[in-house]
């Protein structure tokens, strides 16, 4: 079904349903980051999970759109309306003038990363979320595309996960402005 004025394709409510899709990704993901790493070994491996990831919001930009430009408060949107969850926090790392162009995000409630310790296969290589990283990077540039935001590029990498290992899931995300 076609949005006539919105320009966007399908039903919001028909991604809210796909939440129960997500503990099938939670499952499977395993077995999909052992083939990966088997197979295309564990650079490659981070650059397939990000493409996934842009494709996933690539699919979901046709039926929404962030409402907040912020890196976190658009985290936490996600959060909120696909994954439910604690919300995110953003650590400003470094600054551009007064605007943050280095965050740090700390996650504890990862939407994809193993629930208890011990639960999935750890993978030291590659980060589970290095699809939630190519998610973000995908939905930040598309609101420099449609000129939302004040930073003209944002790039984000998944620096820890509980996948992996870690404590807790960090994303750095990098904001450049102008031609700084």
């Amino acid at each position: 079904m076609f949005v006539q004025n919105s320009g966007r394709i399908g039903n919001i409510q028909d991604v809210y349903k796909a939440q129960g899709l997500l503990m099938v990704v939670k499952y499977s993901l395993p077995d999909v980051m052992g083939f990966i790493l088997s197979k295309r070994g564990p650079v490659q491996g981070e650059k397939d999970l990000r493409d996934i990831g842009k494709t996933i919001a690539e699919r979901i930009l046709m039926v929404w759109e962030p409402k907040s430009t912020d890196p976190v408060e658009v985290l936490n949107e996600i959060k909120k309306k696909f994954f439910s969850g604690k919300k995110v926090r953003g650590e400003v790392l470094e600054r551009f003038g007064k605007a943050p162009s280095k965050i740090l995000i700390h996650e504890k409630d990862c939407p994809v990363c193993p629930e208890k310790k011990g639960e999935e296969l750890k993978v030291s290589q590659l980060h589970y979320c290095s699809a939630i990283a190519g998610f973000t990077e995908a939905l930040l540039n598309h609101l420099v595309s449609t000129r939302q935001t004040l930073y003209s590029k944002a790039t984000c990498k998944t620096v820890a996960s509980v996948g992996s290992g870690d404590k807790e899931c960090q994303m750095l995300i990098e904001l450049k402005y102008g031609g700084d």
